[in-house]
């Protein structure tokens, strides 16, 4: 009871607190409404002086966002492959997935030079820290032994440059800063040359062309032994009727010609 008691007052403590700073914030709302309006004038005024339109100085922040969060990406990216290839080239039990680790590690090493001198030119901070997802991912492989340990890291690699590929594809044309943009030009044949290679080892077109086999089958209609019909709706049962109108008309004619 009295742990009950305690987590209750904190919870209490806490939203009395939020109600203070809520209301706090809503007081100060008007002021800071002003401020942010006197700073968009100054802005603009600056702007005009340059000799730039209103608002372009927000483009170019903007802008300069957009190429951040691509540096951000990209070097995380290129270190999450470099550590998991190298706990490849010691787990992996294939041969073939040993050599495209280390095949891995190389251009991705390359990869982060190249990135922090284009980053550096555009003025750009490059954080290599891994997200939680990518250290979890980490993680998880670490644990992994044998086949499971090639899978893992095998569809991971597909579903990673997978995700590079595109990244990069947009970069190539978005980014800002020239040398941010001729960075991922350069840099995205060798990520679609990794995506293929992984998709090859992974037979990822034969799991398609399985997909693909399964989906068809279970389409209605598809099963003709199953049915025992004919692909077009009716086409048995007016075969039959036609039959039977041959056949009578048959009849008919012999019997006229006996009474002649």
């Amino acid at each position: 009871m009295k742990k009950t008691y305690a987590a209750v007052a904190t919870l209490a403590t806490t939203m009395f607190l939020s109600q203070g700073a809520i209301a706090q914030d809503q007081s100060d709302q008007p002021k800071r409404s002003a401020d942010t309006s006197s700073q968009a004038d100054q802005s603009d005024s600056s702007a005009r002086q340059a000799g730039a339109r209103p608002g372009q100085s927000a483009r170019a922040g903007k802008s300069q966002n957009m190429d951040q969060k691509f540096v951000e990406c990209a070097a995380t990216m290129d270190q999450f492959e470099i550590q998991a290839a190298k706990l490849a080239e010691r787990q992996a039990q294939d041969d073939q997935i040993k050599q495209f680790a280390r095949q891995i590690v190389q251009d991705h090493q390359q990869s982060s030079q190249a990135l922090q001198q284009a980053a550096q030119q555009a003025g750009v901070h490059v954080s290599q820290q891994l997200k939680p997802v990518q250290q979890a991912m980490l993680q998880d492989l670490q644990q992994m032994q044998g086949e499971d340990f090639d899978r893992a890291w095998l569809y991971g690699n597909v579903a990673g440059h997978t995700i590079a590929v595109l990244k990069y594809r947009d970069a190539a044309k978005e980014c800002q800063n020239e040398q941010l943009k001729q960075f991922a030009q350069q840099t995205l044949p060798k990520l679609q040359q990794h995506l293929q290679h992984a998709q090859e080892l992974a037979q990822f077109e034969t799991a398609q062309q399985a997909g693909a086999t399964e989906r068809a089958s279970d389409r209605p209609g598809t099963d003709r032994s199953r049915s025992g019909t004919s692909d077009t709706p009716g086409r048995d049962t007016q075969n039959r009727r036609g039959a039977g109108t041959s056949d009578s008309g048959n009849k008919r004619r012999r019997k006229n010609k006996k009474k002649k």
